[in-house]
C-alpha cells in the first residue's frame, strides 16, 4: 500500500495537470483575416493588439462584416466559415484607397 500509493498521487497530479489549458489572453485576429481600407494617406493611426482583439471579437460565423475604425479606416473582417474553406486566400493588410 504504501508503495502505490505514491504512484497514485503522481498519475492522479500527471492527470491534472495534463487536463489544464494555459491562456494565453483574448484572442487577436490573425495576419491574413482582416483588411484594413484606408481613405487618406496623409494621415497615420496605429493599430495595437487591441485592435486586433477587437476585430476578432466582432467576427462572425456566417457573415463578412465591414467596420469603420476611425475618421480614415474601416475594417473588412471575413467570416469563420469563409476563413475555414478551402479556397480562402489571406488578404493583404491595408488597401488604399484615393
Amino acid at each position: 500500500m504504501k508503495k502505490t500509493l505514491p504512484f497514485f498521487i503522481s498519475a492522479l497530479l500527471l492527470f491534472a495537470l495534463g487536463s489544464f489549458k494555459i491562456y494565453d489572453g483574448p484572442k487577436k485576429a490573425a495576419p491574413g483575416t482582416y483588411q484594413f481600407v484606408v481613405k487618406d494617406t496623409k494621415r497615420e493611426y496605429a493599430y495595437t493588439d487591441e485592435t486586433l482583439v477587437w476585430i476578432e471579437s466582432q467576427r462572425k460565423d456566417h457573415e463578412q462584416i465591414t467596420l469603420n475604425l476611425n475618421p480614415i479606416t474601416e475594417v473588412i473582417i471575413p467570416s469563420k466559415d469563409e476563413i475555414a474553406a478551402p479556397g480562402f486566400k489571406p488578404m493583404a493588410m491595408f488597401f488604399y484607397v484615393n
